[in-house]
């Protein structure tokens, strides 16, 4: 019996390394999101820590310069945990389209998978197939060669 060979390998081969790349690629985007977030925690516990300070400033008398100040570095640091939600939001979208392209990369491999796996059992009931074929014709052979015997 011929040797299987599946004629579409090579994209079967193709696909498998694509879908591997976009595993990684995800895994990198779900990285990155984890470091964001924790950006963003720390920018949050900053703008706690300089709420907390400006609030024991008021408590006694304080000069307005430095209220002023407190109140504007509160102020950037409000800005910067936004920013850094803004940028968590963003990673996880990013991060969202690389698991939908894993997810398509994936069916397109099962796909190929499947046509391979079904090719192959088609090569198997061929050979089985064609393996009775010769023993009928090997029976058929022998029967005929014996003297005597009835065909």
């Amino acid at each position: 019996m011929a040797r299987f060979r599946f004629r579409l390998e090579q994209v079967l081969d193709h696909r498998t390394r694509r879908e591997d790349l976009m595993k990684q690629e995800l895994a990198r985007a779900m990285a990155a999101v984890a470091l964001q977030q924790e950006k963003a925690v720390t920018a949050e516990r900053a703008v706690e820590s300089a709420l907390a300070e400006l609030r024991s400033l008021m408590d006694g008398s304080v000069e307005l310069d430095r209220l002023r100040a407190g109140h504007d570095a509160l102020t950037l640091m409000r800005a910067r945990a936004a920013h850094e939600r803004a940028t968590v939001e963003n990673l996880a979208v990013v991060a969202d389209e690389r698991r939908a392209d894993l997810v398509r990369a994936s069916q397109e491999r099962e796909a190929l998978t499947q046509l391979r796996a079904t090719a192959l059992e088609r090569h198997r009931v061929e050979g089985l197939r064609l393996e009775g074929i010769e023993l009928d014709e090997l029976a058929m052979r022998r029967a005929t060669r014996r003297p005597g015997v009835a065909a």
